[in-house]
């Protein structure tokens, strides 16, 4: 497969979780999320371990394509909300930090296991 596919079909499963999540999100009280809400951190950590165990040398480019259609609405969503002139409680960063979390963190360790060895 040529390397160049795989942070393009890190934005399409990218987007297809970031839809998922963030309608789930939009239904759902925050405070009940989590029971919910780990089914598509689930997915995207594995999309995550399985991009970069495929090219492991591009493991932050993988994760980083695969995070960014998440951020790209968050920031939406906050520049609304700066529009409107409501204040956010940091719920929105939360949801960013979080799937940052749940795409970087098993690219690594993809990494580390095929390059390295480490684990």
């Amino acid at each position: 497969m040529k390397t160049y596919l795989l942070p393009v079909i890190g934005l399409m499963l990218g987007a297809v979780i970031a839809y998922w999540g963030l309608g789930l999100l939009f239904v759902t009280p925050f405070d009940k999320i989590f029971p919910k809400g780990l089914l598509p951190l689930g997915l995207a950590a594995s999309v995550s371990f399985a991009l970069s165990c495929t090219n492991p040398k591009a493991w932050k480019i993988l994760a980083a394509s695969l995070a960014l259609p998440t951020w790209v609405v968050v920031a939406l969503v906050l520049l609304q909300l700066q529009a409107e002139g409501r204040s956010d409680d940091g719920k929105w960063l939360a949801v960013v930090a979080v799937v940052s979390f749940a795409c970087v963190v098993p690219s690594w360790l993809a990494y580390k296991w095929r390059v390295r060895g480490q684990i």
